[in-house]
């Protein structure tokens, strides 16, 4: 009995030998499947909690200090209802808060103030500041860069009056009828603002290898059409340029202008815009005719 249980026992020892033998790769694939789909699923787990993390730590930095005014307030009011506002604990404990929120609400602003400049990819000034505002100007390599000076080379720090100038260079652009020109009205910390930079240098790529012009500037004999010619976005700054906010009737950032030929109403866009909204906008633009002049004297008699 022992020598048949051993014969069946080698028996099937051995079949299941043969059938393991081509099996394993396919189960070694299946292992491996298996482990890529488990890393993709705690990838993206992370991921989803990282947003979520994220989301809530920016609501938390946006509403906190508004809500520690509105309790700072609020506990003032019942504590003066109830007559204990001049009790020394009460005092101390009121002056803690308020000492708080106003630290928070300061290094807030310190904070935001860091990550605008850290995020701003303008010029320079002597001072070396960094200036918001500017011509986005393509460079030989395919970098768009943001020129404050136009006196001055692409990546210069911007000199004395460099205002005055690139306003110059603005109302020079606008009436010469050669070039297209657009205006971008933005502010510090204006989300949008920054996610419009990118739209908008695309643009400028796209225009320069469809009209083979890398600088803005340059002689060019106006084209019928003015999606033909050489496209110049400008960026202004409502703080640097609050005058040309003001003039513009800027209410929203960001809001752009798009100029067509001279006596041309332009399109004024408010928020951001895809870059084939902004593209349609500049063609429709460009295609606008300018109103046909009176004629004078004897011609009119003959129209």
């Amino acid at each position: 009995m022992s020598r048949q249980v051993l014969l069946l026992a080698a028996v099937l020892l051995g079949l299941s030998c043969c059938w393991l033998g081509p099996v394993g790769p396919a189960v070694a694939s299946l292992e491996a499947k298996a482990s890529d789909t488990l890393a993709s699923l705690q990838t993206g787990v992370a991921g989803v909690l990282a947003f979520v993390f994220a989301a809530v730590m920016s609501l938390m930095v946006r509403f906190i200090p508004g809500l520690a005014v509105v309790l700072l307030g609020y506990t003032g009011y019942r504590l003066y209802a109830a007559n204990a506002l001049y009790n020394k604990r009460t005092l101390a404990g009121l002056a803690v808060a308020a000492g708080l929120t106003f630290g928070l609400i300061f290094l807030g602003a310190r904070l935001r103030a860091a990550a605008d400049g850290a995020g701003a990819t303008g010029s320079l000034d002597a001072s070396g500041n960094v200036v918001r505002s500017g011509e986005l100007v393509l460079l030989r390599n395919g970098e768009v860069v943001t020129r404050a000076d136009p006196r001055q080379g692409p990546e210069a720090a911007a000199g004395p009056g460099w205002q005055e100038a690139l306003a110059a260079a603005i109302q020079t652009a606008l009436v010469s009828g050669q070039e297209q020109v657009v205006l971008e009205f933005s502010r510090p910390g204006c989300t949008y603002c920054a996610k419009m930079l990118p739209v908008l240098q695309a643009v400028v790529r796209g225009r320069a290898a469809a009209t083979g012009a890398l600088a803005p500037g340059l002689a060019f004999a106006a084209p019928r059409n003015l999606a033909l010619a050489p496209l110049r976005v400008f960026l202004l700054d409502a703080e640097e340029f609050p005058q040309l906010a003001q003039g513009f009737q800027v209410q929203a950032f960001p809001t752009l202008w798009v100029f067509g030929q001279p006596k041309v109403d332009p399109i004024v866009a408010k928020g951001f815009l895809e870059q084939a909204q902004l593209e349609e906008i500049l063609q429709m633009e460009a295609m606008k005719k300018p109103p046909p002049e009176p004629k004078k004297g004897l011609a009119r008699l003959f129209r």
